[in-house]
């Protein structure tokens, strides 16, 4: 049977982006059915991506997930956008969705100081997405740091060619609890 999903879960996509999709579809098809899933049973949807300039940090500016959700991304997306084709997302959240940005010098969806507040006192933090072995990590890696309810779903996260590079025993040894794709939702 599948996990026991509340309306209080979050499903965390991280940096569902173009360059990241386009050399990983067939996770990124399985990402957005477990999406669809998850959005049919009341699950929470956020998508992390990185927003703003690099080589402007004077006037960087991450919105709190409440205020970018509900919006368009290109309205979010300004052209400051670091490699806004490369990184540009390839789907365009739904207006009940969430979107956190995360500064271009970091790896971490948590570099949004607005993150934990906005996921804290959830029952389950389900994290999805690409790079599997950096960004995903490194993001599921500070959850468990803040002591959130953090589950990766393996299947739904992987670096370049539909590959994982970094294993389940290597989350599991930093304290992260992993779960099989086929259990969610």
């Amino acid at each position: 049977p599948g996990a026991r999903i509340v309306v209080n879960d979050v499903l965390m996509i991280v940096d569902f982006q173009k360059y990241w999709v386009e050399r990983n579809p067939e996770t990124a098809r399985r990402i957005l059915e477990s999406a669809e899933a998850a959005r049919a049973q009341g699950t929470t949807i956020l998508w992390t991506y990185v927003l703003g300039d690099p080589n402007d940090k004077a006037f960087f500016y991450v919105p709190p997930p409440e205020q970018a959700g509900h919006r368009n991304v290109r309205d979010i997306f300004t052209g400051r956008a670091r490699f806004s084709e490369i990184f540009y997302p390839v789907v365009q959240p739904r207006p009940e969705d969430f979107v956190a940005g995360k500064r271009p010098d970091e790896t971490d969806a948590f570099s949004n100081p607005c993150l934990e507040s906005f996921l804290g006192g959830r029952e389950q933090i389900y994290v999805t997405g690409f790079m599997h072995s950096y960004c995903v990590y490194n993001t599921v890696q500070f959850g468990v740091y803040a002591k959130l309810p953090i589950v990766v779903l393996s299947g739904l996260t992987a670096d370049k060619h539909d590959k994982i590079e970094i294993g389940k025993r290597d989350f599991e040894a930093a304290g992260i609890v992993v779960r099989s794709a086929a259990e969610f939702p």
